[in-house]
């Protein structure tokens, strides 16, 4: 059984195996994210050769995703993890060394030590350890531990209210998009936004690299990403509530209220939005969820998400397989008791997906007929992936098959809710890609010969969506064979 909201798995340790790939696949992975902040591109490269190998062999829009590492602050190296201790006192420094007790553990980047004051609370790991500093130099810090846990390589670190100012961009985001370019990555998920110029900035540079049409993903994880939330909306490609991060620079019980803001704004202006970090933590070592993580899930679905994703539970955890599967269990489950039709009620001021005026006037229209007849899918035909897109922000209640020549979109399609891609040629007669896309339906188990499907098409002489058709699959079928 497909799902309308789509899964995002992390690719690690635990899943870069061609086999593990493909099992993932076979759980129901819509797009796999490599995280930049780890790996070399010799493993990423790798990683993307096999994804791409496989989703050709199996025949499935498999989106990749490049997430970039950003302007972020993390540990250096540790050998092996290091114990700390509720009032132990650990030191960081700016030498780039392997971390001890002893010696000290390296604070990446080193240009940081003159932001951080004496009493300025940190929280490593996503606040797994938090801390207190007690001692500031120009090179070096000491912290008191405030809570018992592990410190481990390249750890996130954050420091509470206080503002470090460091580059959207770094040298290795530069170089790693550059490679995403080059290997023909379908996602860029920009790390830390905080405003509209930091999208242009990337695009920018994406448009330098030779990959200008890459859509990108802003995710939303620092307190001036939230401010300027609005207008980062207007010109990212789609949204990431990244909560991890989110929950440590603002605080904790403020991301619930946000989380639901945002997935609302974004739907409203027509961007996929995903909500992100810890929804299946405990299966990184427990075969089986905990009931609040389920209702995570389930609450994020209701909110209207376009994609849920997982994190460590993939990428490293001991059952990334059952974590995937899981939480294709859960969407399946929540989308039977989803309300569909109070996802009809939309602020259209906020959209920003460009379509017809036609298409805009007979959208809502066309889902409101084909649910009172009982339609079992929306077909379209797209060669830029508006119809689909803007029919998805309404969440109708069956599946939107995307009917689309264009190799790129057909990946790229495979994030927005409830839209199911299909690959055809180029210049494909009308009456040959609405059979095409009945036999896909069919073979996926959407539809069968005597459900009724509403086609959304263009006149003979115009160049936009305008001509909406109420047919049964078996006509379409025979119709199409007769000639």
């Amino acid at each position: 059984m497909v799902t309308r909201t789509k899964i995002i798995c992390t690719i690690g340790p635990a899943t870069s195996s061609p086999e593990m790939l493909e099992k993932l696949i076979d759980a129901g992975m819509n797009v796999a994210r490599l995280n930049f902040s780890h790996g070399t591109h010799e493993s990423h490269g790798e990683t993307i050769r096999t994804l791409k190998e496989l989703r050709k062999k199996k025949e499935v829009p498999l989106a990749i995703m490049l997430d970039t590492k950003g302007p972020e602050i993390r540990l250096g190296r540790i050998p092996t993890p290091i114990r700390v201790s509720r009032g132990q006192r650990i030191r960081l420094i700016d030498k780039d060394i392997e971390g001890s007790l002893e010696q000290g553990i390296t604070l990446v980047p080193n240009t940081i030590f003159p932001f951080i004051r004496e009493g300025a609370q940190v929280l490593i790991d996503d606040g797994y350890v938090h801390a207190k500093v007690v001692s500031s130099q120009a090179n070096s810090l000491e912290l008191e531990i405030l809570s018992d846990g592990e410190l481990k390589s390249h750890k996130s670190l954050s420091i509470r209210d206080i503002e470090v100012s460091l580059p959207f961009m770094t040298d290795k985001d530069l170089m790693d998009l550059k490679f995403g370019v080059e290997q023909g990555v379908d996602f860029i998920a920009a790390s830390f936004v905080r405003c509209r110029e930091d999208i242009e900035s990337m695009r920018k540079s994406l448009e330098d690299f030779g990959g200008p049409k890459i859509p990108i993903i802003a995710k939303i994880e620092n307190r001036l990403g939230v401010k300027n939330f609005s207008e980062i909306v207007e010109c990212a490609d789609g949204i990431m509530i990244a909560r991890g991060d989110l929950g440590i620079e603002l605080s904790v019980v403020e991301v619930p209220h946000l989380q639901k803001m945002m997935a609302r704004i974004s739907r409203e202006a027509g961007r996929f939005c995903v909500t992100a970090t810890q929804m299946l933590e405990s299966m990184i070592r427990n075969v089986l969820p905990t009931r609040a993580e389920v209702s995570d899930i389930a609450n994020a679905i209701y909110d209207g998400t376009s994609a849920v994703m997982l994190s460590g539970e993939t990428a490293s955890g001991e059952h990334p397989i059952s974590a995937a599967c899981m939480m294709r269990s859960v969407i399946q489950e929540t989308e039977k008791n989803l309300e569909y039709a109070s996802f009809l009620d939309l602020d259209e001021s906020r959209s920003v997906v460009k379509v017809s005026s036609c298409l805009s006037s007979i959208g809502v229209s066309g889902i409101q007929i084909a649910e009172k007849a009982g339609a079992k899918a929306i077909i379209v035909y797209t060669e830029s992936g508006s119809t689909p897109i803007f029919l998805s922000k309404y969440r109708p209640k069956f599946p939107i098959i995307a009917v689309t020549p264009e190799l790129s979109l057909y990946y790229r399609l495979a994030v927005e809710w409830g839209v199911y891609p299909m690959l055809t040629r180029k210049e494909t007669d009308r009456m040959v890609w609405r059979r095409e896309a009945c036999i896909y339906g069919i073979e996926q188990g959407i539809l069968s010969n005597y459900d009724k499907v509403l086609v959304f098409s263009r006149g003979a002489f115009m160049k936009e969506t305008n001509n909406l058709t109420l047919t049964v699959v078996n006509d379409i079928l025979t119709s199409s064979a007769a000639n």
